[in-house]
């Protein structure tokens, strides 16, 4: 019952519209991020690629994953 209560007295809203969402964006804003294809298990690259740049230097990264290309709108979200 309390966490009935706090979910409706702070309901999460999507940083994009404003809209409510249950967890982050909400799922049409979300769909507007361009998802990247396969990609290097190491650097997180696209894939094909002829070199891997862990595998040219040392990296203290043991796995790397991006799901979304760093671009509009998704750029004005993530800090720098």
């Amino acid at each position: 019952m309390v966490y009935g209560v706090l979910e409706h007295l702070f309901t999460e809203v999507c940083p994009a519209c404003g809209c409510s969402s249950r967890a982050g964006f909400c799922a049409p804003c979300a769909r507007r991020f361009a998802r990247l294809g396969p990609a290097c298990p190491y650097c997180a690259l696209p894939l094909p690629r002829t070199t891997c740049p862990k595998l040219t230097a040392a990296w203290h990264i043991d796995f790397l994953t991006a799901p979304f290309a760093y671009g509009a709108p998704l750029d004005h979200f993530v800090l720098k």
